[in-house]
């Protein structure tokens, strides 16, 4: 499976992770639980989820580093500032957070697989790979910053 790697544009597995929240809805249609309190969380998720997903890409370009996640080795900086001093991944932060303010608002208890899947797709596919491609080419300058930050949040 290793040619999965860096293939798959963050944003496309988030739109299929959608997709699925979605048509898991459809399916569990008769297993909706609504409550008030959905559409506070639902959007104070995808608030923070933009806000976090923007600060990470406003970061890149101040540092005048590649936003592209396909091509890693297109990195010229290491960023570890701003956003960067919370998370290693604020842009794939800000997806998960979006991507499960929809599955609450959604109503359907099955649909927060889908946040799960992502994470667990994205860690394998994307992040590792991401990683393994920094180290080479920042050395023991990320692995500190990875002993100072984590991952997710």
């Amino acid at each position: 499976m290793q040619f999965l790697e860096c293939r798959i544009p963050p944003v496309l597995v988030l739109l299929i992770a959608g997709l699925g929240a979605f048509f898991t809805k459809q399916v569990y249609s008769d297993y909706i639980w609504i409550g008030e309190w959905q559409r506070g969380v639902s959007v104070l998720l995808l608030i923070a989820g933009i806000l976090v997903a923007v600060a990470g890409v406003i970061s890149f370009k101040r540092a005048n580093t590649t936003v592209n996640p396909v091509a890693i080795d297109k990195a010229s900086a290491l960023v570890t500032t701003g956003i960067f001093q919370y998370t290693r991944n604020p842009m794939y932060l800000g997806m998960l957070l979006v991507l499960t303010a929809y599955c609450i608002k959604a109503g359907v208890l099955m649909a927060l697989i889908w946040p799960l899947l992502f994470v667990v797709y994205m860690n394998r596919f994307q992040i590792v790979p991401e990683e393994k491609a920094l180290t080479g080419q920042f050395g023991q300058v990320y692995i500190d910053y990875t002993l100072r930050v984590r991952r997710w949040c």
